[in-house]
Parts: structure tokens; C-alpha cells; sequence
């Protein structure tokens, strides 16, 4: 999408329905469930707006609740979980290349998850890159 010349604005939208059960034996309590760590529902929305040498980009993931054992019972229960996260930057256009500057917060709203229990993942934090091209 270019509302005008200078302006691109890119826009992504998933989405993911997984029906990952074990149907590995009948005998076993766990037919038929959900594989651990494996979510049903899970998405994603990406936005990257350029204009002249700026760029800005904002990011969302969602992974919907899952278990982290054989067993879909509340014992093994995990969370669903989110992230914002949102990225600025500046190209400087040289003779012979290019040299790009980044700053990255991710985790915008500092929520606690964990993709496996015990070992949580980062809370808000910031990165900055710089990048030469020839």
C-alpha cells in the first residue's frame, strides 16, 4: 500500500488453527490430546510503515494456552501469551553503501511468560543495531 510516493506501509496478518493430537496408542489415557508445547491457536500482526530513509515497524504474537506434559489436564496447563513490540530506524544514504540505524523495545508491556515452566522469557528490553552496507 503507497498513499503516496515517499510513503509504503506493509501489513501481515497470520493465523494458525493446529490440531496437533497424539493418536500415537489407543491404549494409552492420552489419546487423543493435545501434543505438549504445541498450542491450538496462535497469530501474529506485523506493520512497517517507510517513509523517505525512516522506517517503523510494531509487532504482535500471540500463542494461545498448551500443556507441557502428555496429559491436558490443569496440572500442565500453561498460559497463552503475547508481545508487543515496536522497532524505529534511519538509513544514511553514502556513495558506496549504506549505513542503517536501529532501535528495538520488544516486550512493550513487560509481560511474564515462559515457553517452557521454570524459564521465563525476557521482560521489556531494547536493542540498538548499526549496520554498514556496501
Amino acid at each position: 500500500f503507497e498513499p503516496c510516493n515517499a510513503l509504503v506501509v506493509n501489513i501481515a496478518l497470520n493465523y494458525t488453527y493446529q490440531k496437533a493430537v497424539d493418536v500415537t496408542s489407543k491404549q494409552e489415557e492420552t489419546y487423543r490430546d493435545q501434543i505438549p508445547y504445541i498450542p491450538k491457536n496462535s497469530g501474529s500482526f506485523l506493520a512497517r510503515i517507510d517513509y523517505h530513509n525512516w522506517h517503523a515497524n510494531y509487532g504482535f504474537i500471540y500463542t494461545g494456552f498448551r500443556y507441557n506434559q502428555k496429559a491436558n489436564n490443569i496440572y500442565n496447563y500453561m498460559e497463552p501469551w503475547y508481545t508487543h513490540d515496536a522497532a524505529i530506524g534511519y538509513e544514511f544514504k553514502l556513495k558506496n553503501g549504506s549505513i542503517n540505524i536501529n532501535g528495538e523495545v520488544n516486550n512493550l508491556l513487560n509481560q511474564y511468560y515462559d515457553l517452557i515452566p521454570n524459564f521465563p522469557m525476557p521482560g521489556r528490553n531494547y536493542r540498538l543495531t548499526l549496520n554498514y552496507k556496501l
